[in-house]
């Protein structure tokens, strides 16, 4: 799973911590890192068993506002 392009790393980084204390709350084994993208970063969540258990880890973000994407790695 991946998040839209964001523009500064600070700001990556401060969405990677907040995805990573969420994941440790519910006790994933998932990894969070930072993607370069150009000038640009993206957060990305992984790996994923199922695209079920992406689809609904991303329908939870939904619901904070969060937009995410499901992608293959």
């Amino acid at each position: 799973m991946s998040t839209g392009r964001i523009r500064t790393r600070a700001e990556s980084e401060q969405l990677a911590q907040s995805l990573q204390r969420l994941l440790a709350a519910q006790k994933s084994a998932l990894q969070v890192d930072l993607v370069a993208v150009g000038d640009d970063y993206r957060v990305a969540v992984w790996p994923y068993a199922t695209r079920a258990e992406a689809e609904r880890l991303r329908g939870e973000l939904a619901a904070r506002g969060l937009r995410t994407d499901v992608v293959a790695f």
